[in-house]
């Protein structure tokens, strides 16, 4: 069986290579910088399309991790017997 270590150390393993492969492929160019200024920062933001977006994922992370805080209870609860390697394995996917 699987303890929640295991699980801890493959999703490090997998922060790792999601880490270092942009590094590994991306090619330098050469930047365009801007200056930003606060007009346009907030023209962004409130900009119909982009208030929708960042106010959906804000949305979907709150479910989210709503979810995953619920999830441990819930699995204790339709099986005393589980581990902490099967909850661990249920945060995998």
């Amino acid at each position: 069986m699987i303890s929640w270590e295991w699980v801890a150390l493959i999703w490090a393993g997998l922060l790792l290579m999601v880490t270092l492969m942009p590094w590994r492929r991306a090619t330098p160019k050469p930047l365009n910088l801007v200056k930003l200024d606060a007009q346009l920062i907030r023209r962004v933001v409130t900009s119909r399309g982009n208030t929708l977006i960042y106010v959906s994922v804000l949305y979907m992370f709150w479910v989210f991790a709503g979810y995953l805080n619920y999830l441990p209870f819930r699995i204790n609860e339709l099986d005393a017997s589980s581990s902490t390697g099967l909850i661990g394995q249920s945060y995998l996917g």
